[in-house]
């Protein structure tokens, strides 16, 4: 498809998006598309009781898209049933390794439609790791109480839905490193800490000092650190 000019099609394994800017354009591409996937034989069989559109709001991968109100959303049902789950999860105390690995993968899943959300999924994972087999069981643990109880919180106040375009107003902060001690720089004012093995650590006091002057704002982090610009970007 790409060779043919139509570069602005998503996929993912067998789901495909097709994104364009008008119903005939889209019914004109999803057409070639279907050919290509049957005439060519591509091994993929098509469920017509899945496809759909053209239309301005569908959903894909589980997350609804309003091209008129440039929205992402997660259906409400969906945010319900995955709080309900972390509140018996909660309560039971105990959870093993697969019971771990199905809630990071729910929670990784509504993500798209949260800023910032992996940052509160490092503990869960972490723990995840530690196990060695799926039945494993492990206690939940102060930290991951932490993480589940954020999500908890969230849920109850979160509509499901984001904008495509986030037209907050954007602010930058530096921060740097070295062997002994890490900072960070804002607007004049800094703030420095005792080296913790990473210069991603810098923002954690950043944070504690700025994080009323950041509201409601996209913040921006320079760093000359490789990893801990991947760290940041990944959220994890």
């Amino acid at each position: 498809m790409a060779k043919k000019g139509y570069k602005d099609i998503v996929v993912y394994l067998d789901d495909f998006l097709i994104i364009a800017k008008s119903y005939d354009e889209c019914q004109n591409i999803l057409n070639i598309l279907m050919q290509l996937l049957v005439l060519r034989k591509l091994g993929f069989h098509i469920n017509y009781n899945k496809l759909e559109g053209p239309a301005q709001t569908l959903t894909f991968l589980g997350v609804v898209l309003n091209s008129l109100a440039m929205t992402l959303s997660i259906p409400h049902d969906r945010i319900t049933e995955l709080r309900g789950l972390l509140v018996k999860t909660l309560s039971n105390g105990k959870i093993t390794k697969r019971q771990i690995q199905s809630i990071v993968g729910k929670l990784n899943w509504i993500t798209q439609c949260v800023y910032g959300g992996r940052f509160f999924m490092r503990r869960l994972i972490d723990r995840a790791n530690g196990l060695k087999c799926p039945w494993h069981r492990s206690s939940i643990t102060k930290d991951m109480k932490g993480d589940i109880m954020w999500w908890i919180q969230f849920m109850s106040v979160f509509n499901g839905t984001m904008p495509m375009v986030d037209q907050r107003p954007s602010t930058p902060v530096s921060i740097d490193a070295c062997p002994l001690a890490g900072g960070a720089y804002y607007c004049g004012d800094f703030v420095h800490t005792p080296w913790a093995g990473t210069e991603a650590a810098a923002l954690e006091p950043a944070v504690a000092r700025w994080a009323p002057l950041w509201k409601n704002k996209k913040v921006y982090v320079h760093s000359d650190n490789q990893a801990a610009v991947a760290i940041i970007n990944k959220g994890s």
